[in-house]
């Protein structure tokens, strides 16, 4: 963006920590379910500001009376304000995400002539557009996403500031849920946010991606807020999704240049009591694909988050003799390798071996997807069977009927002390 564009970001960014705040808005989208066909049914304008904005009085506007509803978080709870707004909204979109469609819009009361400053953004669910309106809830989810995304925003901001002494611009654009108050006019449910306009950079999404070839130290530190987010809601929330306006720009103080965020968009993986965050939350299958091509880096480090394994309950547990040759035989040099390809074939986010004897059984524990878990489950005990093989010996006892219980285990004691075997086979 120019100079002049960048330092509106930051103004926005700044705003962010009040109550009001500016919108913008973004296009990305998490991926749907319409059929193409389905969508292949709507028309497009062009995605040009200048053409959309022109013209006010035109016949390519919906106008309508709106409840405005703005959305907030406290790690805990949701709290909705509203208030009655008239919008207008371009009649057809001028681009597509995946669930949505983006629409040129306006609010009163500067519909008139409208400037860059008063462009904004509104966004339907294709389902909306091609059926019928889902309604309040089917919205709500796109404004709780943000509001929550918002809430560690700044606390994110304020930790990294006060680990390593900088300043970090990271912020996400505040959207607010539009529902038609009147039934004399053809109104419908929708989210709007400010018009952003820039270059957009996606650095996650909701289902694993991350964003490796580009604005490397972005990435890095977009990584970090989505397992950030995690850590501090316990192990309930997780903001992925991130997109939006990355750069950097030069000090206001000393040398070098720092970096800033302005993200739309972001979704909510949910994995506790907190309702469902729309049809993008895959709560704890969304979770572990995040964590399988996590890989936790310097921003990470720096605040100290906790692993996956450290907040959530393993998804599969195999048993393992709790013997020290066996631990070494897991934990071979030869084992790395094995375990870096169960971790890929088998979509696993974490894999815990002991590095120590506590106990006379083991658990190894496997965080992963149902069928991945499975699948593990299945090569950790071939892994372990190629152990007792190797480690297995077979003393013969003559047979006898004649020994009773405290005969056998004071003989099993016996051959246990003698051979230092740790499993001894009650007799057949």
């Amino acid at each position: 963006p120019s100079s002049s564009t960048t330092t509106q970001l930051f103004e926005t960014i700044v705003e962010l920590d009040g109550e009001g705040g500016g919108e913008v808005s973004s296009s990305g989208e998490e991926s749907g379910d319409e059929p193409d066909d389905q969508r292949g049914k709507i028309s497009f304008e062009l995605p040009t500001p200048e053409v959309i904005f022109r013209d006010m009085e035109g016949s390519h506007w919906n106008s309508f009376q709106a409840a405005q509803t703005s959305f907030s978080f406290d790690g805990t709870k949701f709290t909705r304000r509203a208030q009655v707004q008239r919008v207008h909204l371009r009649k057809k979109p001028f681009m597509q995400g995946g669930m949505r469609l983006a629409y040129g819009m306006v609010l009163d009361p500067v519909a008139s002539e409208p400037d860059q400053a008063h462009w904004m953004c509104g966004k339907r669910l294709f389902q909306d557009v091609l059926h019928q309106d889902g309604g309040f809830q089917a919205h709500s989810a796109f404004c709780r996403s943000t509001a929550v995304a918002h809430y560690f925003a700044k606390r994110f901001r304020t930790q990294v500031g006060k680990a390593n002494g900088g300043r970090l611009e990271f912020g996400f654009v505040p959207c607010n849920l539009y529902s038609p108050v009147s039934k004399g006019e053809e109104g419908y449910h929708f989210c709007g946010e400010k018009w952003l306009k820039g270059h957009f950079v996606k650095l996650n999404s909701n289902a694993g991606f991350v964003n490796e070839t580009e604005f490397g130290e972005h990435s890095d530190i977009a990584q970090a807020f989505s397992h950030y987010t995690f850590d501090r809601s316990k192990g309930e929330l997780m903001v992925v999704d991130l997109q939006g306006i990355c750069g950097e720009r030069a000090r206001s103080q000393g040398e070098g240049n720092e970096l800033y965020f302005l993200l739309t968009d972001p979704q909510v993986h949910s994995s506790g009591t907190f309702e469902r965050f729309g049809p993008g939350d895959l709560a704890d299958q969304g979770i572990r694909a995040f964590f399988q091509h996590h890989r936790c880096n310097e921003w990470c480090r720096l605040l100290d988050l906790k692993k996956e394994h450290d907040l959530c309950d393993p998804t599969n547990v195999v048993k393992m003799p709790g013997v020290a040759q066996c631990i070494q035989w897991m934990r071979s040099e030869d084992s790395r390798a094995f375990f870096r390809d169960l971790r890929k074939s088998c979509r696993a986010s974490s894999i815990v071996v002991p590095r120590e004897v506590y106990a006379d059984w083991q658990d190894i524990k496997v965080w992963a997807t149902d069928k991945g878990g499975k699948q593990a489950e299945k090569l950790l005990q071939a892994r372990l069977d190629k152990f007792y093989a190797t480690a297995r010996y077979t003393e013969h006892a003559p047979s006898t009927c004649a020994w009773t219980v405290e005969r056998w285990e004071q003989q099993l004691q016996a051959w246990r002390t003698e051979s230092g075997a740790p499993i001894v086979a009650w007799p057949p």
